[in-house]
């Protein structure tokens, strides 16, 4: 700027990067700073005017120059505006991925992708409050894999592991979309099955049960069998807890009975 005015102002053959000053100051200063900048380069491309005095090229400035100095102004900062929109855009996109991947860590096992104990428990407490108002009953099975540290023991953790994720794959497969299906821990697993019966949920788990055998005894090799413990909620249960409990101890039941039932 200083070049340019002592150059001559508009005048001077220079005076072409006025225009870049004004870009630059509309693309990367704030709003207020860049119009202070902007005012700032107009006074000292007119400062001539104040040595030798010209009407009508100081008309010409005010005329021609000034407008489009301020069409610069705007149209960088629509640009600018643009460009923050986007990156905002990309901000929150990148925000709901991390949010995303948080939830199914919080939320989901590892090994096998159900949903864990805690977000089951969650979910099992809601459908547990909205089964007492409407008075819809929903069955809860309690499933355990008979006799799962033999099979670690005997044909290694890697086969244990992969037992595992196929009787999850299969209550998976075989559940409803309105079904939540859950490891509980270890070998253990939850299915919350809204609106069945208590017959409905013995046919539910005979079905898994028959599949379980068969897929294991010809992927595997140890042929796995579950045992498993049902019970109707809410019944007369005042809380979620005393019917995971129920639902366990009806499990060791069908184990005390003999298993793989």
């Amino acid at each position: 700027t200083l070049a340019v005015y002592f150059s001559g102002g508009w005048q001077s053959p220079l005076s072409v990067f006025y225009v870049f000053v004004v870009v630059v100051c509309a693309s990367y200063f704030p709003t207020g700073v860049a119009a202070l900048c902007v005012a700032v380069t107009l006074l000292a491309s007119v400062g001539p005017q104040v040595y030798a005095p010209d009407p009508s090229r100081l008309v010409e400035y005010l005329v021609i120059q000034a407008p489009t100095y301020a069409g610069l102004v705007l149209a960088c900062s629509y640009g600018l505006g643009e460009r923050a929109r986007a990156q905002s855009e990309q901000d929150s996109a990148r925000i709901r991925s991390l949010e995303e991947r948080l939830w199914h860590e919080m939320s989901l096992d590892p090994l096998t992708g159900l949903y864990n104990r805690s977000r089951f428990e969650a979910r099992f407490g809601e459908e547990f409050e909205r089964a007492r108002r409407t008075g819809e009953l929903f069955m809860l099975l309690f499933v355990d894999v008979d006799d799962f540290k033999l099979v670690n023991d005997t044909h290694g953790h890697r086969t244990g592991d992969e037992a595992l994720k196929l009787v999850a794959d299969i209550l998976r497969s075989c559940s409803r979309r309105v079904d939540v299906v859950a490891r509980h821990g270890g070998d253990e697993f939850l299915v919350m099955l809204p609106g069945a019966s208590l017959p409905e949920a013995h046919r539910f788990f005979e079905r898994i049960r028959g599949q379980v055998a068969e897929r294991s005894r010809h992927t595997l090799g140890p042929e796995l069998r579950l045992s498993a413990g049902a019970v109707q909620c809410p019944g007369y249960a005042r809380d979620p807890t005393s019917l995971l409990d129920a639902a366990d101890e009806a499990m060791y039941s069908a184990k005390r009975r003999g298993k793989n039932r």
